[in-house]
């Protein structure tokens, strides 16, 4: 079972990473802005049931119950986030 802990550290660990004041969601800086590549909220939602929102629809992200996720699969995730909104020089050091 992965943890926020590990979403921190695994995130924390790719080159060029901030974590915005007062969130909980970690980014990189791209052409001086800063892209967030994970956020982590808790939601109560039904366990059995995935939901996805009306504004989701289309929202390019995955969403997955940290409780259900196995570290490794979490890593390349984390790392497949970072990679669509490093700048492509840092993305080339990472492969």
């Amino acid at each position: 079972m992965a943890t926020e802990a590990d979403v921190r550290r695994i995130s924390m660990s790719l080159p060029g990473a901030e974590q915005p004041p007062g969130r909980f969601a970690f980014a990189v800086r791209n052409k001086g802005k800063l892209r967030e590549f994970v956020w982590v909220w808790m939601e109560r939602v039904n366990p059995r049931k995935p939901r996805v929102a009306n504004h989701d629809v289309g929202f390019p992200a995955v969403l997955v119950r940290l409780k259900e996720m196995k570290v490794a699969p979490l890593r390349s995730l984390i790392a497949a986030g970072w990679r669509c909104q490093a700048p492509p020089d840092l993305a080339k050091r990472r492969r």
